[in-house]
């Protein structure tokens, strides 16, 4: 990037003729590219003679010249080349050093050497200082010719108007002076300049290394990013290792290099190294740009470690200049990358991009042109103005944009004073860099010294030092002079206070505070304040227990409460007690670590008065009176720990404290989102009531906040109806509230409201159509067969034996779930809707026609006008099971979405009293799944009945009830659980309770407890009386509902206490093993340390358990990674699928589609092929295999089942209640599956929804954006704005998201309305964004 040349328009526009340039300051830096590589690593993948491309004059010539010494000749027949420039002299500040003794000259020793032009390391090229002398040139087309700023001659006074400063390295001088040839190109020869240089601590024009503290923040800015680089780091190490990479260097500098050398390669031309693509490419310059300039934008204060000295020197230029005084008008600082990012981070200017060569920041000093210079001071008016251009282009400083600040209209123009503020708060006040040690000579022994070395040796033989004494010389002599002179005056501070005289007290406590408060403001090891007086902290004690009461003993208190940090008896919270005794002064003001174990210690109390201590003395440890004053002191602490970074201090000390509901007052715009981040984290890991005190408090803040989506989320978290209410009317922008009505929807809720379009959102009318326009924009509408998922061609079986098994009626009846799942919602297949006559139903037998039919609503998913229309020729067969599949046909298409004129309750009302039994069940089904969620109770008033009907089937009493729970899933709805516990208890036999389907009516009453915890104690207890078969079963279904998805512990606890009886199971029903297993993923599913602990008990209880329990396993990992192929489980499920138990086999190739369903996953595919080779020769394992690859392809990879949503919080009662309910079908296989209630598989149809990610205009039209789509990352409790993905690659939306995936939006432009970019997101636009790409007019 070359400092551009402006024609006359543009010089106009920029320059107003009522403004004057009276001063301009530069700073540029070297080649990025145009040089040789700096380092010498990778010589290998350089061919040879790469970099002789130095023949024009080096700066070695210069400093020959410079030196006295002859100029070395061009070689034979070459005539000289042009020359720039050479300079008077060259001197290094602050000392005024001659230039020999730069570090420069190492650099010129080994360029020496060298002929025929060849470069050495980190050399300006010749490209280099032709692109720096056109720079120079363009400078003088605007500075010197049109502006007029400085003479065009280098001679008379020249160098009183120009002041130059350089780096300590070649290149930077060479960059300058052929800056300076390209501003005056008729010069030849010497000219009378100067280009001043610091070296060591006193450099000032890049982030110097001495400085201890800006090393730290770097370092450990540097070790973050290479933890969260480390896949990309390793992969390209890996890959590049043959070029030079396996040097003793770490990672992020190894790449480092390579990408500057690939630079320097790109930039002369010179193809890359084999292997290393574009794409390789860009990952190294993302990974350099991190590593060199995020810390100054991201961490607060590096950026003025790193540049705000020398903003001190521009400081002191520009008022000079404003000043009026004569003399330079003109400073050019050559110096780096490494200044010019810092530079731009410091004034909030850098545009996230390395800078490129020859970047260059300009800063002009304007006066404007008053009448004159009385009437400025008359009118006070602020003459002088300051621009800081970007490569040529007016760059705003946020600070100059407020009013007054700037001049007119123009905000890149800023008053002097308003720059000049900015700049001082850059400056840093309190800069220390590592001093030098110098070692002092010894002094040379005299004639007397070989007596004197004898007289104390003798001594020292004479008198042997005790151990103590020993100790305490060798503590002497390592302690520094500083450290000795520290030592002594606390000690006699402390001697102070134990004298009598009262007027000296006050004075040494305050020279005490002094020294402890600025050793403890920020602490990595023992202050050495409280070192040096541990052995006095005794005596201060009995000295503070001999004074009176008074303003001292406060005083004295205060100091005692920090030294009793590190020297009190442990658990006698000495700390609180001196505090509360002390003058009640900020304890902020003591520094974090003292805040810190002040809060522990109130802790400590706060659980000694709660819960009583043990000992006799116990109450002689309280220090305070009641949690009261605890409650009050936290209350003291923690806004500190807020304003500090440390919100994860304050909430655990109120959660300790128990007093979370005071928290909410302290928190503000800056910490809500860390504050409730943390909170809800906690849910999962505190018992109750507390969790629910979480809940409340995070919901509180986001209220406070006016951030309404995410009050919403916790809301529904808790499923409080009144509390969704009341966010979503309280919410006062209408688009917001097309937000939550999405957010609604997802999770199948509803709430009151007279607004057309949002009720259209939250009745998901627009689902089907988004989902086609997904499916349009990836490219997949074309219908698929089940041989398409099959890919039969690549089994390895024989042909022959296979044939006789392709047409059978199971194997048709596998390709209709097959079909339905795959084309799940595309509105068209090639079996079911590609003919008219539905000849593919008559393929199947029986039931077998009743799910053929039905699938066409799975096919038709979500869009009921369509759907009903297709479905409706086949209510008018005479054949009942079709007839039935129909009726459950039109469940399935009304499945999660709403209708004004409810046609699913207006079309099966009819059938539900049904003489026969096949429409009756259908019509009963169809119900729980239309209205699945919804709460509706003139649905509810419809079943009910048919519950404790004792002379109705089991089967359909069963169904009823499962239907209901899946209606009022979480809403425990009082008359179905009693219905279905009378019922229980009183009007079925033995035999009944025997039915295959009597299960579900215990899963009926298990949803409607669905995530109330406790709330489903009463129906346990009447659950615990009743004795039949069926109790125990019922009651571990509950149990484990009741708490599903929160990984409480000690329910997980009961669940494995449930597995570890020997239950003979022709004596008594074992069945409940098998609900406790899946309760254990139920439970534990949707938080990771949860999950991974029920992976390591399944392990156990698949080598241990009893044989009901072994075939539960599988079906438990199938819940817990719904959706979520992690390789690992595959390969679990894998060798399961091969089990001598053909139950246990059977559950894991099904739990295998569980876990890849909706994703396409290539491996599991491959797996899954290989075991229908495999069973080619069994019926049931291969109906199962070829289930297991439609569930794998769902939604031709569109889909997911997986429950939890918003970025895993939220979890959806309806989707778990669909996949329990074919949990529960696959623990009786046998009578359930393989006989006719095959049908229960469309069940997982609600618990499908496009796992995608589409954002929304304000008219809620699809509108595409860039967005940045990778793993998530989990940032609670990490400091400053770490980032939420990694690994991440750029899309345009619509895009699917797998389950550890999440997205941000690729640039600022847009505004999300949703917290978390995931399912459908309202944009809008940013009003404060500016697009930096944008060029000015004309350039």
């Amino acid at each position: 990037m070359v400092f551009p040349q402006f024609d006359d328009a543009q010089v106009a526009k920029l320059y107003p003729s009522d403004l004057k340039l009276k001063s301009l300051v530069i700073v540029h830096r070297h080649g990025k590219g145009q040089r040789t590589p700096a380092h010498k690593y990778f010589k290998d993948i350089q061919p040879p003679g790469t970099w002789n491309r130095c023949h024009m004059t080096p700066f070695l010539h210069a400093f020959h010249a410079i030196a006295g010494d002859l100029r070395k000749p061009n070689g034979p027949g070459r005539p000289p080349p042009e020359r720039p420039p050479h300079f008077k002299t060259i001197v290094l500040e602050p000392n005024h050093a001659v230039v020999e003794k730069m570090s420069a000259v190492k650099h010129l020793k080994s360029a020496a050497a060298t002929g025929k032009g060849e470069c050495f390391e980190g050399q300006l090229t010749d490209l280099g200082k032709e692109t720096m002398e056109t720079m120079g040139a363009n400078l003088r087309s605007l500075y010197i010719e049109r502006l007029g700023l400085i003479t065009k001659k280098m001679d008379g006074d020249y160098h009183k108007e120009v002041y130059l400063r350089s780096t300590d390295y070649a290149r930077t001088l060479e960059s300058l002076q052929h800056l300076l040839h390209g501003l005056h190109p008729d010069h030849q020869g010497r000219a009378n300049l100067t280009i001043h240089v610091r070296t060591g601590k006193n450099e000032n024009l890049y982030p110097n290394p001495h400085c201890s503290k800006l090393n730290l923040l770097a370092s450990d800015f540097r070790k973050a990013l290479a933890r969260d680089r480390s896949a990309d780091t390793t992969e390209l190490l890996t890959r590049f290792k043959h070029f030079g990479t396996d040097l003793d260097r770490p990672h992020l500098i190894q790449l480092f290099a390579l990408y500057d050398t690939i630079t320097c390669m790109d930039a002369h031309g010179v193809a890359r190294p084999i292997g290393v693509t574009q794409a390789d490419f860009e990952k190294l310059e993302d990974i350099t740009t991190r590593r060199c300039f995020r810390p100054y934008d991201e961490i607060d204060g590096a950026a003025s470690l790193a540049v705000g000295r020398f903003l001190g020197d521009l400081k002191g230029k520009l008022e000079k200049a404003q000043s009026g005084h004569r003399g330079e008008k003109l400073a050019i600082f050559s110096a780096h990358d490494t200044t010019i990012g810092p530079l731009l981070c410091a004034f909030s200017a850098w545009d996230k991009k390395y800078p490129d060569f020859a970047s260059i920041v300009n800063f002009e000093l304007f006066q404007e042109k008053a009448p004159s210079s009385f009437w400025a001071r008359l009118t006070g008016k602020d003459e002088h103005y300051v621009r800081m251009l970007y490569n040529g282009k007016p760059t705003p400083i946020p600070a100059c944009k407020l009013a007054g600040a700037h001049r007119g209209g123009d905000e890149t123009m800023c008053t002097m004073k308003a720059f000049l503020a900015h700049v001082d708060k850059i400056i840093p006040k309190d800069y220390v860099v590592i001093p030098m040690v110098v070692e002092t000579p010894k002094p040379a022994k005299t004639a007397d010294a070989p007596a004197a070395d004898a007289k104390d040796a003798k001594d020292a033989k004479a008198k042997p030092l005790t151990e103590e004494e020993k100790k305490k010389q060798e503590e002497e002599e390592e302690l520094s002079e500083e450290d000795k002179q520290l030592k002594e005056e606390l000690e006699m501070l402390v001697e102070r206070l134990k004298e009598s005289n009262t007027d000296l007290h006050k004075p040494a406590l305050e020279t005490l505070r002094t020294l402890i408060r600025t050793s403890t403001s920020s602490m990595t090891a023992v202050p050495k304040p409280l070192k040096f007086l541990r052995p006095h902290y005794q005596t201060i004690v009995e000295v503070y227990e001999k004074w009176n009461d008074g303003d001292n003993k406060r005083f004295l208190a205060d100091i005692l409460s920090v030294l009793s940090m590190s020297y009190a008896e442990e658990g006698k919270r000495d700390s609180l007690r001196y505090r509360l005794k002390g003058s009640s002064e900020s304890a902020g003001s003591w520094g974090h670590e003292y805040v810190r174990h002040l809060a522990l210690e109130l802790i400590a109390e706060y659980s000694a008065l709660t819960e009583g201590e043990e000992g006799e003395d116990a109450s002689a440890m309280e220090v305070t009176k009641d949690t009261d004053h605890v409650l009050k002191q936290a209350l003291e602490i923690v806004p500190f720990l807020l304003k500090h970074n440390a919100e994860a201090d304050a909430v655990d000390l109120m959660v300790e404290i128990e007093g979370l509901e005071h928290l909410a007052q302290f928190v503000d715009k800056d910490t809500y989102s860390r504050v409730c981040l943390y909170l809800l984290s906690c849910v999962q890991f505190v018992a109750p009531p507390d969790d629910v005190a979480c809940l409340t408090t995070a919901h509180k803040i986001y209220r406070q906040q006016e951030k309404y989506t995410q009050a919403l989320q916790v809301s529904m978290r808790m499923q409080n109806q009144e509390m969704i209410q009341e966010d979503f009317n309280d919410c006062p922008d209408l688009l917001m509230k097309k937000q939550l009505a999405f957010l609604l929807a997802r999770q199948q809720l509803s709430v009151q409201t007279e607004d057309e379009e949002i009720e259209e959102i939250l009745n998901n009318s627009r689902l089907s159509e988004n989902y086609l326009a997904l499916a349009r924009d990836l490219d997949v509408m074309e219908p698929k067969s089940p041989e398409d998922i099959y890919k039969s061609h690549l089994e390895s079986t024989r042909a022959g034996l296979v044939s006789t098994n392709v047409d059978s009626a199971k194997q048709n009846l596998a390709s209709t779930f097959v079909n339905a799942f795959v084309n799940a919602g595309f509105g068209s297949d090639k079996l079911m809707t590609a003919t008219e006559d539905g000849s593919w139903i008559y393929k199947n037998k029986e039931h077998g026609m009743m799910s053929a039919t039905a699938s066409l609503g799975a096919i038709l998913l979500w869009d009921a006008e369509i759907g009903l229309t297709q479905i409706d020729k086949y209510l008018y067969s005479q054949e009942d099971h079709i007839k039935a599949g129909a009726i459950l046909a039109i469940g399935l298409v009304n499945a999660g979405v709403r209708n004004e004129s409810d046609p699913a309750l207006a079309l099966l009302i009819d059938y539900i009293e049904s003489t026969n039994s096949a429409l009756r069940i259908a019509a009963i089904v169809a119900l729980g799944i239309a209205y699945a969620g919804s709460g509706r109770e003139d649905v509810g008033e419809l079943l009910t009945p048919l519950v404790g009907d004792y002379k109705l089937s089991m089967e359909i009493s069963s169904l009823a009830c499962l239907s209901l729970g899946l209606i009022f899933v979480g809403q425990e709805n009082g008359d179905v659980i009693s219905a279905a516990i009378h019922t229980l208890m009183t009007d079925r036999e033995e035999a009944d309770l025997k039915d295959p389907y009597a299960i579900f009516m215990g899963l009926g009453i298990a949803l409607l407890h669905m995530g109330k915890q406790s709330g489903a104690d009463a129906t346990l207890a009447a659950l615990e009386v009743m004795d039949n078969s069926l109790a125990k079963t019922i009651m571990v279904l509950v149990d484990t509902c009741a708490y599903a998805g929160t990984g409480n512990v000690l329910s997980i606890q009961r669940m494995l206490h449930h597995c570890n009886d020997h239950i003979d199971s022709e004596k008594e029903s074992d069945r409940f093993q098998a609900f406790a297993v899946i309760g254990i993923a139920l439970i534990a599913m949707g938080e990771d340390i949860g999950t991974e602990m029920a992976l390591r008990s399944f392990n156990h209880l698949m080598h241990y358990g009893e044989p009901v329990i072994r075939r539960a396993v599988p079906l438990a990992l199938g819940l817990l990674c719904a959706s979520n192929p992690l390789v690992h489980v595959l390969d679990v499920l894998s060798k399961y699928s091969h089990d001598n138990d053909q139950d246990v086999s059977m559950n894991a190739i099904f739990a295998m589609g569980l876990v890849g369903a909706g994703t396409n996953n290539a491996r599991l595919a491959q797996m899954l092929r290989q075991l229908a080779a495999y069973y080619y020769k069994e019926p049931n394992h291969l109906f199962i295999v070829r289930i297991a690859q439609g569930l794998v392809h769902m939604g031709k990879g569109t889909l997911t089942i997986n429950p939890f949503h918003s970025n895993r919080t939220l979890l959806s009662p309806v989707a778990v209640a669909g996949l329990l309910v074919n949990l529960v079908a696959f623990t009786d296989t046998k009578n359930l599956i393989f006989a006719r209630g095959h049908y229960l598989l469309y069940h997982l149809l609600i618990a499908a929804y496009p796992r995608l990610l589409m954002t929304l205009d304000e008219n809620l039209k699809p509108f595409p954006v860039t967005v940045r789509v990778g793993q998530a990352v989990d940032v609670v409790g990490q400091a400053g704005r770490p980032k939420t993905i990694t690994g991440f690659q750029t899309h345009s939306t619509p895009v699917l998201l797998a389950y550890t995936e999440r997205a941000e939006l690729g640039s600022e432009e847009w505004i999300p309305l949703a917290s978390v970019l995931e399912g459908f997101v309202i944009l809008k636009k940013n009003p404060e964004y500016v697009d930096d790409d944008v060029e000015p007019a004309g350039k």
